[in-house]
Order: structure tokens, then C-alpha cells, then sequence
């Protein structure tokens, strides 16, 4: 009755109670239930690349993949075997209108990037017409690691999901993902890969750096990284909260299928408008699992 009396007071109730929603427990693996589901299901938080000698899989984790009947990851990694449809998405790797790393740097930044690719071996003038942040993931060379020094998560379930013969989905499509780096301007991204490109010459390894906080499973500590990095900061709601929005339907209906492992990057977690948070809105129970 109170509440009903001052619309305001009731407005900010809510709002407290959402906030509550937002995770504070340091945990990767969450268990998914409630809302009339058949079973558990799961929520991971990989890291694209981490080196080897940072890898990690608890016990926890590979018991709750032997306990579902699907994998679900941001893309269907299987497809990746398709040369027929990855043919026509390496076009889209592409600049439009011609565009080429050398509109979008001085000259003496240009050289400073295309000596990079060149030491690594990657002749830059087949390279120069690429989307900067594409380029950006091509370069584990550029955030302190060489290529043979690291592993990726994804890779690693999708390899225990083939073994058990799980069902393997994506949340979305190859396309789709790379249709993202069009809506970030050419160059932004080209200021985002030169600053992976300097921090290797100043010995700074962002992979190490990053993987510290992995290890420690502290995904609210991801979070304020991503808050402190300028270049990712500002095309949050892009990269992260607009999708995570999206996500929310399909995992629902994959989960009312069969019980389901999903494992998307950490930074779709934690906060308010993190998945853990958007599930919980939506009436299920998150719990963490050590």
C-alpha cells in the first residue's frame, strides 16, 4: 500500500531489486535452474587466449559438461570445417571503399605497425586492406605471447563436446560477428591496434595481465578492466550489452530442449547487464560453482 502511495519509491524498489540481480560472487561456472527446466544446466566464462602455463580446468567443470547434452558457444565452432561457408565471410574481413591502414595512420604509425606484421612473418602489404580489429586477433605476437604459447578455451570444449558427442550450437552466426566490426569506425580500430602493437614494445603483456585475473575467477574485476580501457569502454553497449540482450531468448529455449553447457567470454558475465544478471531478471537461479 505504501509503495503504491509513491510511484517513485516503487520505481527505485525495483531498480534496487535489479541491481541485486548483478553477480558478486568470483566464479567462471554457474549453475543454471529453475523456471520448470528438465535439468541443470551450465554457464562458463572462457578467455579467448590464455598461455599454456595459465590453463586451467576444475574438476567442477568437467563434470558439469558430462552432465548436459549440448554445447553452446557465441558461434558454432563445427562450421569453422567449412571452407564453403568461411569463403565468402573472409570477404567481409575486408575494409569497405577501398579503405587501407595507410588512410588511417600517419606515416611514421604506419611503420610502426606494418614492421610489426612484417617481423612476425605476415607480409603487411596483403594485410594493410584487413579491419584493424581483425588484424588485432590475428596478432597474439602483439599482446605479449607467441601463437605457440597459447591455448583458447573455446578450442578446448569443443574438443571435449566432439568427444561426448554433445550437440554443439551458436548463439550467433559467423556473419554476424563480423558484421560488428563495421559499426565500429576504421579508425578507432586502428588506434585500438596500435596501442597492441606499443604495448609489445614496452614489455607489457596483456595476456599475462589478464590471465591473473582469470585465474582468480574475480569476473568483477574483468569488468572494471573493460570499464578502464578506453577503446573498449565506449562500444560497450555494442559489444556487449546489446548482445547479451539477445542471448537471453535462445538460451531459455535451448535450455527448456535439453540441459545445455553455454560458454561465452567472461565479459558477458558480470553487472547489471550481464547474462547472470539477465537470466536471473527473467526468473531463473544462477548459483556459483567452485
Amino acid at each position: 500500500m505504501f509503495l503504491r502511495c509513491f510511484p517513485l519509491l516503487s520505481l527505485l524498489f525495483i531498480q534496487l531489486q535489479l541491481l541485486g540481480q548483478a553477480p558478486t560472487e568470483k566464479s567462471l561456472l554457474w549453475k543454471i535452474s529453475g523456471r520448470t527446466l528438465p535439468a541443470d544446466s551450465y554457464l562458463y566464462g572462457t578467455i579467448h587466449l590464455i598461455g599454456k602455463k595459465d590453463y586451467f580446468l576444475l574438476p567442477s567443470v568437467e563434470k558439469a559438461i558430462g552432465n548436459v547434452k549440448s554445447m553452446v558457444f557465441e558461434v558454432d565452432l563445427s562450421a569453422m570445417d567449412d571452407i564453403s561457408q568461411l569463403m565468402p565471410l573472409m570477404m567481409q574481413g575486408f575494409m569497405r571503399n577501398d579503405t587501407t591502414l595507410s588512410m588511417l595512420y600517419t606515416n611514421e604509425e604506419y611503420d610502426k605497425v606494418s614492421s610489426h606484421f612484417n617481423d612476425m612473418g605476415l607480409p603487411f602489404q596483403i594485410l594493410e586492406k584487413l579491419k584493424p580489429m581483425l588484424l588485432s586477433s590475428l596478432d597474439p605476437d602483439g599482446m605479449g605471447m607467441s601463437s605457440g604459447d597459447l591455448k583458447s578455451y573455446e578450442m578446448e570444449f569443443l574438443t571435449l563436446a566432439q568427444n561426448k558427442n554433445l550437440d554443439i550450437k551458436g548463439l550467433e552466426t559467423i556473419a554476424f560477428q563480423m558484421s560488428i566490426f563495421d559499426s565500429i569506425p576504421y579508425r578507432v580500430q586502428a588506434e585500438m591496434l596500435l596501442e597492441q602493437v606499443n604495448q609489445k614494445g614496452s614489455g607489457v603483456s596483456v595476456i599475462d595481465e589478464l590471465a591473473g585475473i582469470y585465474k582468480k575467477q574475480d569476473i568483477q574485476q574483468m569488468e572494471k578492466m573493460m570499464q578502464n580501457d578506453a577503446g573498449m569502454d565506449q562500444f560497450k553497449d555494442l559489444l556487449l550489452y546489446r548482445r547479451n540482450k539477445r542471448w537471453v531468448a535462445p538460451f531459455i529455449d535451448l535450455m527448456r530442449n535439453q540441459p545445455t553447457f553455454f560458454a561465452v567470454g567472461a565479459g558477458h558475465l558480470p553487472g547489471e547487464m550481464g547474462v547472470i544478471s539477465l537470466l536471473r531478471q527473467a526468473g531463473f537461479t544462477l548459483e556459483p560453482m567452485y
